[in-house]
């Protein structure tokens, strides 16, 4: 039996939890080609907010100008800065954008990230990829909106706690910091197989030195690209924080 217009079906919740789950259970044991599997072939990348809370937009969401190159630099993380915005290949119907965004935290946002891209960014040592930074992506209260029969957005209630250890046998912590958000997911139907196209967080509140826990990150970047360093380093603390 259809479901109502804005109603998802049952086959589509268990598609769509298990592939919420499967992006933050991927994050949690740095399972990479996990977190693969479950994302789709392109994402839109946005800024997010540890400051005051803001309005929750949904979608349509405006297009923006492009961000601006900045000069040659071999990091997959500052390479994203370099991408212009693309137009979504699919005009047939109104969709919802594929995106990372972290508009609220950054006031950045990149239009297009291929899959492999956020993989390198998300995996680097500076992000998620450092072995002595623990976590746990608790999801709390959701809510689907359905979009259209291949488009859904999903809202989220999270909890992550951050632990970094200062060696290899975790008997010392480092700085714990953990964030208390809500998050606005976009999924993608890709041949059939629901998948994670992008967020938007919004950081309520943190506990701890959550702002020290991605400290390492700010010396990833040149001093010739200061400028991009300041968006990028904020990226780094946002994108696993949600």
């Amino acid at each position: 039996m259809a479901s109502p217009a804005g109603n998802i079906t049952f086959d589509d919740y268990l598609g769509l939890t298990a592939c919420l789950f499967e992006w933050a259970d991927s994050y949690d044991s740095k399972d990479w080609d996990r977190l693969r599997k479950c994302i789709a072939p392109e994402l839109r990348v946005r800024p997010p907010s540890t400051h005051l809370p803001q309005s929750i937009t949904t979608y349509p969401t405006p297009a923006l100008a492009p961000p601006l190159r900045p000069s040659h630099n071999p990091n997959p993380v500052s390479s994203l800065l370099s991408r212009p915005v693309e137009e979504d290949d699919d005009q047939s119907q109104t969709h919802i954008p594929h995106q990372i965004d972290y508009r609220s935290f950054l006031d950045k946002i990149w239009e297009a990230m291929p899959a492999e891209e956020f993989i390198a960014m998300i995996s680097d040592k500076a992000v998620l990829g450092n072995p002595l930074l623990k976590t746990q992506h608790f999801i709390g209260g959701t809510r689907w909106e359905k979009v259209s029969d291949t488009e859904v957005i999903g809202h989220h209630q999270l909890r992550v706690p951050h632990q970094k250890y200062t060696d290899a046998t975790r008997k010392t912590v480092a700085v714990k910091g953990h964030a208390h958000s809500y998050n606005m997911h976009w999924y993608k139907k890709v041949n059939g197989v629901w998948k994670f196209a992008g967020l938007n967080p919004e950081i309520r509140w943190s506990e701890y030195d959550f702002e020290a826990v991605f400290a390492d990150g700010r010396d990833s970047f040149g001093e010739d690209e200061k400028n991009d360093v300041k968006v990028v380093e904020k990226e780094l603390k946002s994108a696993v924080a949600h």
